[in-house]
């Protein structure tokens, strides 16, 4: 079983499984506004770097508004945006945007659905993260919606062999993605995306949480382990999996788990719209 440490050359071990794929960088706007983020810099100076990027702005400033930050009004103001959010979900805005903005939209996969699923995952990480631990909050979002984020990357990598993968675990009945993969690649997107993550220099805290997130009782944080099991294209019967996992697992009361997925329900429409660009 993958589990993720760090690599020397993160690049040579994703070149050895995907081959000549060449995985794009983030643009100089995100990679300078993270380094700031990590160095603790005042956020009018983040506020500001991010200005000199149009893209990744108005990318951010879709999602902030979308139902999953909450926001009373309209923010049309990234220097409003950032000041409102605070450090810790303005790091998870960009690194969501950078990420949005650099993976591939292969031909022949529904990256609607993708996207779709994606920011179901993640909205329901966070508030179950909030219900249970909110020093994870951010993180459980962030890692719910990026957990997949190798599979459109293999999908261009491996035309021939990964969309046909992927169709075989877009249902309710058929095995899981990773096991799938694993059987006919010998690896799974989990550990590609831990190198795509590692290559990218995200925080080590997502790294693993990304690493981990199909290996039960492992390093990723529980929300983010509980939604792994949210399929592509699977019906909203998957929940009822969601839930008896948090009922028994998690050991969340009933209502709590009621109201945390019809709030994901609501959230994630807007999200993934504003992913979608």
């Amino acid at each position: 079983m993958f589990r993720w440490k760090r690599s020397p050359d993160p690049q040579a071990e994703l070149r050895e499984l995907i081959g000549d794929y060449q995985l794009p960088t983030f643009s100089a706007g995100a990679v300078e506004t993270l380094r700031l983020l990590r160095e603790e810099a005042d956020l009018n100076q983040v506020a500001e770097r991010l200005l000199t990027d149009p893209g990744l702005s108005v990318r951010i400033l879709k999602t902030v508004n979308s139902a999953a930050f909450g926001m009373r009004q309209q923010v049309s103001n990234l220097g409003h945006a950032v000041s409102l959010l605070g450090r810790s979900r303005v790091e998870a805005l960009v690194l969501t945007a950078a990420v949005g903005d650099t993976l591939p939209t292969p031909a022949g996969m529904d990256v609607d659905s993708f996207w779709d699923t994606s920011a179901r995952r993640a909205c329901l990480a966070r508030l179950i993260a909030k219900n249970r631990d909110p020093s994870v909050e951010m993180q459980a979002f962030t890692a719910g919606l990026l957990q997949d984020m190798a599979v459109p990357v293999l999908a261009l990598a491996k035309p021939d062999v990964y969309p046909e993968l992927y169709r075989r675990a877009a249902t309710d009945e058929g095995p899981p993605l990773y096991e799938v993969e694993r059987d006919a690649l010998g690896y799974d997107h989990a550990q590609v995306g831990a190198m795509m993550a590692e290559s990218w220099d995200l925080p080590e805290g997502l790294i693993t949480a990304i690493s981990d997130h199909h290996l039960t009782g492992e390093r990723a944080p529980a929300p983010v382990e509980a939604v792994a099991q949210l399929r592509h294209g699977a019906s909203d019967d998957a929940l009822e999996g969601l839930r008896a996992h948090c009922l028994q697992s998690l050991g969340m009361e009933e209502g709590a788990i009621d109201r945390i997925i019809e709030t994901a329900e609501a959230e994630a429409t807007s999200l993934a719209r504003g992913m979608r660009g």
